[in-house]
């Protein structure tokens, strides 16, 4: 399946990259160069099991039949999964993002990316 929500990410910045589902990527400014900073909310595709890869692809599956035009996200707040619960409160136990640093962490409220300068002026 073809979807915008798979990636391979370079996660440990070694030149190996790691494909996940992107939940979404949130603007948190611009670099120096001018370039858009993102923290990248996503889940390691590796780290499903078999049980949960089917889970995740139902959802893909629902979120290109709306032509993935919101966040994935959004997409798992509206699903429940045939286990009966919330697509999204299900998979949070895997989210994890990449802040423009590099940092890699499980998401806390009251934490949020913002852009490295090299220098205070």
């Amino acid at each position: 399946m073809e979807t915008r929500f798979i990636k391979r990410l370079d996660l440990k910045r070694n030149g190996v990259a790691v494909e996940v589902t992107v939940l979404q990527a949130i603007e948190v400014g611009r670099d120096e160069d001018g370039h858009m900073q993102h923290e990248i909310w996503f889940i390691k595709n590796d780290e499903l099991d078999s049980i949960d890869q089917v889970r995740l692809l139902e959802v893909l599956q629902k979120s290109a039949k709306v032509h993935d035009f919101q966040p994935l996200y959004a997409t798992l707040s509206e699903v429940t999964l045939r286990n009966g619960c919330n697509a999204l409160d299900y998979f949070h136990q895997y989210v994890k993002i990449l802040y423009p640093s590099g940092t890699i962490e499980r998401p806390r409220q009251g934490k949020h990316g913002v852009v490295q300068r090299s220098s205070f002026v």
